[in-house]
């Protein structure tokens, strides 16, 4: 993201879709965070856990997204029903039946249906950074000195859903 233009012009935006566990990392969650307000970029997270599951992951989706003035969308948190009419059915309702297996959940209805919400998670996300406004203002400590400086911002709007990056990084460049 570093590479990606000039950040004055150049909208960065990160989309990850997880379950929010972390497998493999070479650096911290601060390090993570740390490393995408340096190259100015807004993380989005869309958490892909399974319906009726409890995720603990789902609290670093949530740290990646507010640390970096991005969004987290959890999509599949409340189960799509259980109708067992229709096979949906959620994970440890009725035995071996989670997931896309019994009561003619095979079918595929049910990946289709985490699908839907999965891409309808995406499209909000489009429709966000669509609709949001820029605003600007001149700092009172004009020293470029590296530090990381933190923004607050206040709406006397009640009810209104507002994202900002919650810093900068006083640099020249």
């Amino acid at each position: 993201m570093m590479d990606a233009g000039d950040p004055e012009s150049t909208r960065r935006i990160l989309v990850v879709i997880s379950d929010g566990y972390d497998v493999q990392s070479q650096h911290s969650l601060d390090e993570a965070i740390s490393m995408a307000r340096k190259a100015e970029t807004m993380i989005y997270t869309i958490g892909n856990a399974g319906y009726g599951f409890t995720n603990p992951g789902d609290d670093i989706l949530e740290a990646f997204s507010e640390g970096t003035g991005g969004g987290a969308f959890f999509p599949l948190r409340e189960a799509p029903g259980t109708d067992v009419e229709t096979g949906y059915l959620s994970h440890g309702q009725i035995g071996e039946t989670s997931q896309n297996k019994g009561l003619g959940a095979e079918t595929g209805r049910f990946s289709a249906q985490r699908l839907t919400r999965i891409a309808d998670s995406m499209e909000s996300i489009g429709h966000e950074l669509g609709a949001q406004y820029e605003i600007g203002y001149t700092p009172t400590n004009n020293a470029l000195d590296g530090s990381y400086r933190t923004i607050r911002v206040l709406l006397a709007r009640k009810g209104a859903t507002y994202r900002w990056k919650p810093g900068y990084f006083a640099t020249a460049e």
